[in-house]
């Protein structure tokens, strides 16, 4: 998420952050970590012109370590990192800018078990193209960027890597928005600008599902369904059964809060078990029942920690331990302080079960292994 107008307008004010929340940290120890698969990821931007950092979050201890990937391999990520996803056993992560001061490339792919690194690439179809995201099916990656014409208008595209370096441009992937496409059953679920969920096989769009607003966010189940979160025409949630593609079964509930994604790169809400979390951008966390289409006012995290009013990028939910993720900022000049929640559901309520202080740095968003 980079209002990149923005922060070349407060650049001067605001200055460059370091590389790493922990420069004095020994980088060749993890913090007893060796292996990272009984958690999640929080992925950071970093300032603008800066490079992206990697955080983990241990889900039964609760320990956090810091810029894990540099820890690692001795070598930050790219300049603005976005999106991350899982497959083939390897994690692929994307950074808008690349290389920067030393760092790794436009895309670096590592062991999803150890982070050890096994390539950096920066395909020069894909410089100055802003890379926002990415996706994995079979051994072809397909990247998605996110470039700016007058007024500031998106120009969006969606490229098919095939594993021999070529770069095939997806005709219609103009249309495919700057949100965190979905993989099941061998096909790619994108969020379109118009209305649809576009599926994408074999580097070809096969079909088009319609909803009934603009999409802001899209999630994929264990059980074929798709979750898609809505603004515009309609403001709501819907469940789509996609396990007949052919007859793809749609079920809408209308909400009265936004589910909104603002500018965020990730999607507007975090699901697990018919249970929908969202916060629309602001403090205050809800939770729509689906089964019992009921929604209710879960927690303000401003009460915390009020350093943590702006939301950035999203709710997440630990596919494993249905936990609900949280970061935010105080502000975007005052980015430094900010704060990441881990809270557990009571049924009534979200309670507080870890609060990481002046850790993250314009978060992109948790990712979880388990979830791909």
């Amino acid at each position: 998420m980079k209002k990149v107008l923005f922060f070349c307008a407060i650049a001067l004010c605001v200055g460059f952050a370091s590389c790493s929340d922990d420069d004095a940290d020994d980088f060749k120890k993890t913090d007893g970590v060796s292996t990272f698969t009984m958690g999640g990821f929080l992925l950071n931007e970093g300032n603008y012109g800066t490079n992206g950092h990697l955080a983990y979050i241990n889900r039964k201890t609760g320990a956090y370590t810091d810029s894990v990937y540099y820890k690692v391999n001795g070598k930050m990520l790219g300049n603005i990192a976005q999106a991350m996803t899982f497959a083939n056993g390897k994690v692929y992560i994307v950074s808008q800018k690349g290389e920067n001061n030393g760092s790794e490339g436009l895309i670096v792919i590592a062991d999803a078990t150890t982070l050890k690194r096994i390539k950096s690439i920066s395909p020069a179809a894909l410089a100055e193209k802003n890379p926002d995201q990415i996706s994995v099916l079979g051994e072809d990656m397909y990247v998605h960027s996110t470039t700016y014409g007058e007024n500031y208008t998106s120009i969006y595209a969606l490229y098919r890597i095939q594993p021999d370096g070529k770069i095939i441009t997806i005709a219609g992937g103009e249309d495919i928005t700057n949100l965190p496409m979905v993989v099941y059953n061998g096909k790619i679920y994108a969020a379109s600008k118009n209305k649809e969920i576009i599926v994408i096989e074999a580097g070809k769009i096969i079909k088009k599902i319609a909803v009934a607003g603009t999409p802001t966010g899209i999630q994929i189940d264990n059980y074929g369904k798709l979750w898609v979160s809505t603004e515009g025409d309609f403001q709501g949630i819907t469940r789509i059964d996609i396990r007949n593609l052919d007859n793809p079964v749609a079920t809408q509930h209308k909400l009265e809060q936004p589910i909104g994604r603002g500018y965020a790169h990730a999607p507007a809400f975090g699901v697990i078990r018919n249970k929908v979390y969202f916060c629309n951008g602001t403090s205050t966390i809800y939770k729509h029942d689906f089964t019992n289409n009921v929604t209710s006012k879960m927690v303000d995290v401003a009460t915390f920690n009020p350093n943590s009013t702006i939301n950035y990028n999203g709710v997440s939910v630990d596919p494993i331990s249905g936990d609900v993720y949280y970061s935010g900022i105080k502000s975007f000049e005052q980015w430094q302080q900010n704060a990441t929640f881990v809270f557990s559901d009571s049924g009534v309520g979200l309670v507080k079960k870890w609060e990481f202080v002046n850790k993250n740095a314009f978060p992109a968003g948790m990712f979880f292994n388990s979830s791909f």
